[in-house]
């Protein structure tokens, strides 16, 4: 978070002489050894959602809501599809539903985010239960996991994993009028949990990302991104691999030709590539796009065009 701050603090222009002082600071980074230190949420961060989930659940009105086609399986609503109907505490057969969304800064960051709203309703239309959901984006450093939050009795509670993963989420709970006195674990599909630390941040409480992507395939890119992992496969990526894998996706969300072979690219130009996902990754403080830093020749044109020779 500290370099992140600094970042932000420097107010860069989109001059280009400004990005290449960013990306020789990153440069020089990554050549001391401290670039493949991805920056984390804190896991602390999660009582503020708590408290957001508990404000926004008193604004609920079911005048304000529409039918919802939803008839089970919130978690897969949420995408957090690791949670079942029973984790949830509710047997959905026994409600109908109604669901809207909101626009709003639910995790404090300074930016607004679509909130989506479903109420569980009984055969008096009655709300029973509010839940939320929403995604992370990358001012809060969370933009590949999904929160669902609600309510049971006095207890509100939240999970997060990774958008439509299956392999695991993190668990937190705490007292409706103390959001502080938050408690999480992470939990795999089996029921097992260990507690976590909140003032940790959430890459000491999850799952390993290969646990819970994946490998995956597109000829077009040349990268396995569709073979689920089992008992048979295991697939260990890394750190240079997986911003290669990242970098690919966001590449073709920008219809941007390259071909970027992870295992060669990490062999050949480890450090430019790192160099390339750190000013991706930066692209809003630098106030560019992600598309225009991905294709300019200083920060990644030049090592994703590389990358097809």
């Amino acid at each position: 978070m500290k370099r992140i701050a600094q970042l932000n603090r420097l107010h860069l222009s989109t001059d280009k002489r400004w990005l290449a002082r960013l990306l020789l600071m990153l440069l020089f980074t990554a050549v001391m050894g401290g670039c493949c230190e991805k920056v984390s949420l804190s896991l602390g961060r999660f009582k503020g959602f708590v408290s957001a989930y508990l404000h926004i659940s008193l604004e609920i009105t079911l005048k304000d809501l529409d039918d919802s086609k939803v008839s089970g399986q919130i978690g897969v609503w949420a995408r957090t599809p690791a949670v079942t109907d029973l984790e949830l505490g509710i047997d959905s057969t026994n409600f109908t539903f109604a669901e809207g969304k909101l626009v709003t800064d639910v995790d404090q960051d300074g930016y607004d985010e679509t909130v989506k709203i479903l109420v569980a309703i009984d055969d008096r239309d009655q709300s029973q239960r509010a839940f939320i959901a929403w995604k992370g984006d990358k001012y809060t450093l969370d933009k590949n996991r999904c929160y669902l939050a609600w309510q049971e009795g006095r207890t509100a509670r939240l999970v997060s994993g990774r958008c439509d993963g299956k392999q695991g989420a993190i668990w937190c709970h705490a007292p409706s009028s103390k959001p502080s006195k938050l408690v999480c674990q992470v939990c795999d599909q089996s029921g097992e949990c260990v507690d976590c630390d909140t003032d940790e941040p959430i890459s000491e409480c999850d799952y390993p990302e290969s646990e819970d992507a994946g490998a995956k395939t597109d000829a077009s890119l040349g990268i396995d991104v569709s073979v689920p992992l089992d008992a048979s496969v295991s697939v260990e990526l890394s750190p240079c691999e997986k911003e290669v894998v990242e970098l690919a996706r966001e590449t073709r969300a920008c219809s941007i030709e390259a071909f970027l072979d992870e295992q060669r690219l990490c062999e050949q130009s480890a450090t430019e590539v790192n160099v390339c996902y750190l000013a991706y990754q930066a692209a809003d403080l630098i106030g560019q796009s992600t598309c225009a830093v991905l294709r300019d020749d200083f920060a990644c044109g030049q090592v994703l065009n590389g990358a097809s020779d």
